[in-house]
């Protein structure tokens, strides 16, 4: 026996108990395995076994009112289900769950139909004495009983139910009845607010909600009476103060107007795209051309830089456009009679609210004195030296 009997094997090897569920030659039983000892020395083991048949199923069956469906492997390897010992013609367990409780161990709970019946479904792994799978055991018992009182209750959770609706109509309509006058009260003086009798009063004189409604909205009424009387008095003086703003912007914008146009320098603004849009007077004592003739494209102040200094001063320009830096350069400028004009040019960039450019506000000094001055110095300089 001891070939395929395991449970001898580690009886005899460990030299303590063994029990549990063993597959053997005739199937599956319940095994309990003890090693015999002689003067200190292991002489053999004694065993008691029961078979898992359906006499004992139907006793468990007898004793707690279930049936029960023992499932084994069809064959070694093959994972599918057959029945090994059952109390019913046959289970409702498929393949899927046998396959996902024999692999895994998992216990599963369903329910199903089982001869006519609601049945519910308790599937479990059976373990030999080495903890092994080696069957899957399918508890079922009638539901038949618990489905009749579910509904005897449902029955009783809606008379209750269809009760308190009813109840709960009787309340609503006394309190309608009770409170309907009051509300009614509210109502007729909220209409005649709307239809403008601002002098009306709701007398609702309560501690209740109604009551705090009512004072709530002749608060409100007074404080529109005062609002009101406000308003009147702002719009007859509007007129008066609109014209007064408007007077006083136009002074003001004369006086910033007056101000850029007799700056003895070059004003203008120049867009994102190099598009002149503003030049001041000064723009004729310098270089002898109208603001008119400069405005546009960049190409025509361009057109008054000296040759020399035209690329540079183009690129630089461009470049500040572009990352919305200052400009600050120094170059010439050719007047409409043929002189050169010496100018220094400064521009900041101007960004909106989401930081992109907008504009760049610029100058344009004349330093052409200075320019002159510095020469004549130098040359005077020069001419000392040589003496």
């Amino acid at each position: 026996m001891e070939a395929y009997r395991h449970t001898i094997n580690k009886a005899r090897e460990t030299g303590t108990g063994v029990g549990g569920i063993e597959s053997g030659v005739f199937g599956l039983g319940i095994r309990s395995v003890v090693p015999v000892f002689h003067a200190g020395k292991q002489v053999g083991t004694v065993e008691i076994g029961l078979s898992l048949e359906e006499s004992l199923l139907e006793e468990f069956k007898r004793n707690y009112g279930t049936d029960l469906v023992l499932y084994v492997e069809e064959e070694p390897g093959v994972n599918r289900p057959r029945v090994f010992a059952s109390t019913l013609d046959k289970g409702i367990l498929s393949p899927e769950l046998f396959s996902r409780c024999f692999a895994s161990g998992e216990v599963l709970f369903h329910t199903g139909k089982l001869g006519g019946r609601d049945v519910a479904v308790i599937t479990g792994p059976v373990r030999d004495f080495s903890s092994k799978i080696i069957a899957v055991v399918e508890i079922s018992f009638d539901r038949s009983p618990t489905l009749a009182l579910l509904k005897r209750y449902g029955v009783i959770a809606a008379v209750i139910g269809l009760i308190g609706f009813f109840l709960s109509i009787s309340f609503v309509w006394l309190i309608s009845v009770v409170f309907t006058r009051r509300i009614g009260e509210v109502v007729e003086g909220a209409e005649q607010i709307a239809a403008g009798h601002r002098d009306t009063r709701i007398l609702v004189e309560s501690g209740d909600e109604l009551g705090v409604m009512a004072r709530a909205i002749n608060q409100m009424l007074t404080s529109l009476e005062a609002s009101r009387r406000k308003l009147k008095d702002y719009a007859e003086n509007l007129e008066l103060r609109v014209e007064e703003r408007t007077r006083s912007l136009k002074e003001s914008e004369q006086t910033y107007r007056t101000l850029v146009e007799n700056v003895p320098l070059i004003v203008y603004m120049v867009m994102p795209d190099g598009t002149t849009v503003f030049l001041n007077r000064s723009a004729v004592q310098m270089i002898g051309v109208s603001p008119q003739q400069l405005n546009g494209p960049h190409e025509l102040w361009a057109e008054h830089i000296h040759p020399d200094d035209r690329a540079r001063v183009v690129a630089q320009r461009d470049e500040c456009l572009r990352e919305g830096k200052d400009l600050h350069a120094e170059y010439r400028m050719v007047h409409e009679d043929g002189h050169i004009v010496y100018g220094i040019d400064h521009a900041v960039p101007v960004f909106g609210d989401d930081h992109e450019l907008i504009r760049m506000d610029g100058i344009v000094i004349d330093v052409t004195a200075h320019k002159e001055l510095e020469e004549k110095t130098l040359q005077a300089e020069e001419l000392e030296t040589l003496s």
